[in-house]
């Protein structure tokens, strides 16, 4: 999901050799779009605060998705600042030097069961 600049560098980074192309939702600015379930998306990735337009989106499992899919939550510009319930994300990852005056480069997650295995699976395949 694309609704500001740091969504569309996130959104770019996903090209890769190893991952199918994404499906990427872009919203006008200061605006913001919505997933659309689909049944072969294993990964939903948005920002919780798009800082460059002002944009939130809060935290939320589309109703629709498949059980299996992913929920990953970018709350760097958020975490701290926004309410959010952690049972509706699978991974809510964020740097808290924002709203937390954290050094720079330090980064925390908060990690469903879900979310740890899928990274256990990943890291005995790879």
């Amino acid at each position: 999901m694309v609704h500001g600049e740091f969504g569309g560098k996130f959104a770019k980074i996903l090209d890769t050799p190893w991952l199918a192309a994404p499906t990427v939702i872009n919203a006008e600015p200061g605006t913001r779009g919505e997933f659309a379930p689909e049944a072969d998306v294993d990964l939903y990735v948005y920002p919780h605060n798009e800082t460059s337009t002002g944009v939130v989106t809060h935290v939320h499992r589309p109703a629709g998705i498949s059980s299996d899919a992913l929920m990953l939550t970018d709350a760097t510009s958020a975490a701290g600042g926004i309410d959010f319930d952690p049972t509706l994300t699978d991974v809510y990852y964020f740097a808290p030097q924002k709203n937390l005056a954290s050094d720079g480069g330090l980064w925390l997650a908060l990690v469903s069961p879900k979310a740890i295995e899928r990274i256990e699976k990943c890291a005995r395949i790879g």
